[in-house]
């Protein structure tokens, strides 16, 4: 009798399921990775931009959440076209004359400065409140206002 009898198939049938379990692991770790990418990018979010479903608002900076990095933050509240709205920082009305010219890009934008309801912000929470509303239908169809706050250092 062979010394190496029935050793080839065994060895041929190992390598056979390392091949089949190596076939079904790879996908399982790939679709894992994909899932910690997903997660990540869900649950990693530092803030938000804008509040989900409410139309006329597309955006606002500093993001909600934010920690912001200089103490002279513009703050911007980005409106869809065919809307306006106001601005308050901090619990202040931010007067319309003190806004930042938004060269046509619907934007209501405040940056604290010298002579103005808010000269700087400071290293606590700050907070700003956008109300808006459609343009031809004024302000008293404006909706309830999105309130985001943000660190400054």
């Amino acid at each position: 009798m062979d010394p190496g009898y029935g050793q080839g198939p065994a060895v041929h049938h190992t390598g056979m399921v390392r091949t089949k379990l190596s076939k079904a692991v790879f996908p399982l770790l790939i679709l894992l990775g994909i899932g910690f990418f997903a997660a990540a990018g869900i649950f990693g979010r530092t803030g938000d931009s804008a509040p989900a479903e409410r139309p006329g608002l597309e955006a606002v900076q500093p993001v909600n959440r934010a920690e912001a990095q200089a103490r002279q933050v513009t703050v911007i509240a980005d409106l869809e076209p065919g809307y306006t709205g106001t601005l308050r920082l901090n619990d202040r009305a931010i007067p319309p004359a003190q806004l930042e010219p938004d060269d046509g890009l619907n934007k209501l934008m405040f940056r604290p400065g010298e002579g103005k309801v808010v000269t700087s912000f400071s290293g606590r929470e700050n907070c700003a409140e956008v109300t808006w509303w459609r343009i031809e239908l004024g302000p008293s169809s404006a909706g309830a206002p999105y309130r985001w706050c943000f660190n400054v250092s």
